[in-house]
């Protein structure tokens, strides 16, 4: 069963749910509103239950689901029961339901497309001039356009003097579709002219795994990957490039290099590890794509503490700092591509002579 006929199925059973509880209100509008949507909220939890193994995802596709039944059902039931009700009661599930509304449009056609660019200053006694890193981590497309152009655009605006790419570049269901989605992206790249004056670094991420030629995706752009974990000379810095498993490792050891030592992986959890490195930078996690006031990204895929997983820059111990960012793209397939309190961003990270 395809994704698009799961969603189908799931909101004509959960609209037939919320159908019938407006019917019983209007049959009985003495009977407070309470009920009703604590019944539809159990029907909504129940269907998604039943419902999302279909997916290739369940756990994506009950997220999708979810909100489905929060943005479209959710408001459509409580302004039926704000009609039947008065007072105070009234406005609360009016506002309720629009309050909805507006943080699904912010979610779903705002904030995705809303690039920041985060600006970062560091000092270090190790450097004697400037670098300019930028970092463009979890691109994370299915659909190379116009958004991507303007992020592409912005990294050359920066004029970088070092260029790295956290990895999830291009996430596609099919090999068919990869291929498409790369020519695209790498035909952009070549007519913005995408380029940094010491140097472009790539890393895989987790939307790389089972392409193993992943690398010569990047085959004439000026790119350097690391298919090995690494470490390479870039001017005053030493790069430490990791993989996707190495990254992930909260265990990992690193041994002390000269210089000013910048390590980059994919997952920031080898952050968690030991080393000595001046500049830890990492991706995955896009900030959790949705944050809470007061309380951060409810989900985060990492071992790192969630005020640092939700992205910024961190002071590990003097003298050293780890930067995660919250990315550019979304999870795709059948997640839901959505942001909210969480806007992708572009990091540029200025270092500079202590």
């Amino acid at each position: 069963m395809t994704v698009l006929l799961v969603h189908l199925v799931y909101f004509v059973l959960l609209g037939l749910v919320v159908l019938g509880l407006v019917v019983r209100v209007q049959r009985r509008p003495d009977e407070g509103p309470l009920l009703s949507i604590l019944v539809g909220g159990a029907s909504a939890v129940l269907l998604v239950v039943g419902i999302s193994p279909l997916f290739p995802h369940p756990i994506w596709g009950s997220m999708a689901l979810g909100c489905q039944a929060l943005f479209l059902h959710g408001p459509a039931l409580l302004l039926a029961l704000a009609r039947r009700s008065g007072g105070l009661v009234r406005w609360a599930l009016g506002g309720l339901a629009l309050a909805l509304v507006l943080v699904g449009i912010d979610a779903f056609f705002v904030e995705p497309r809303w690039l920041e660019v985060r600006r970062v200053n560091l000092s270090s006694p190790k450097l004697t001039q400037p670098v300019k890193i930028v970092v463009l981590s979890d691109l994370q497309t299915d659909d190379v356009g116009d958004y991507e152009a303007e992020v592409l655009a912005a990294v050359v605006k920066e004029r970088p003097d070092v260029l790295l790419l956290p990895g999830d570049y291009i996430q596609a269901d099919t090999r068919d579709e990869a291929d498409r989605q790369w020519a695209a992206l790498r035909a952009l790249w070549t007519q913005l002219g995408v380029t940094a004056r010491d140097g472009v670094f790539a890393v895989e991420g987790n939307a790389e795994q089972g392409d193993r030629a992943w690398g010569s995706r990047f085959h004439g752009l000026g790119v350097t990957v690391f298919p090995k974990t690494a470490t390479v000379r870039v001017g005053e810095l030493t790069l430490t490039g990791l993989t996707l498993r190495d990254s992930g490792n909260p265990k990992l050891k690193v041994a002390p290099k000269g210089g000013f030592h910048v390590i980059f992986g994919h997952i920031p959890d080898f952050s968690l590890g030991e080393n000595s490195a001046d500049l830890l930078i990492g991706g995955h996690t896009h900030g959790g794509q949705v944050q809470i006031p007061f309380y951060g990204p409810p989900i985060t895929f990492s071992h790192l503490p969630r005020h640092m997983a939700a992205g910024g820059t961190f002071e590990l111990s003097p003298g050293r700092h780890l930067d995660v960012s919250r990315g550019i793209g979304l999870e795709r397939s059948e997640a839901p591509a959505l942001r909210f309190l969480c806007r992708p961003e572009l990091v540029v990270i200025e270092l500079t002579p202590g």
